[in-house]
């Protein structure tokens, strides 16, 4: 899993269609997202 900063949020789409399999990927970059938001 990978966790992201606040300064990091912009280059998180194409990470998000990389890992289209790793929807735990997905799932904890949303939270992260979500959270930093």
């Amino acid at each position: 899993m990978h966790f992201y900063g606040s300064s990091s949020l912009q280059p998180v789409l194409p990470p998000l269609q990389r890992h289209k399999e790793s929807w735990l990927d997905n799932l904890c970059l949303v939270t992260v997202y979500k959270f930093a938001k």
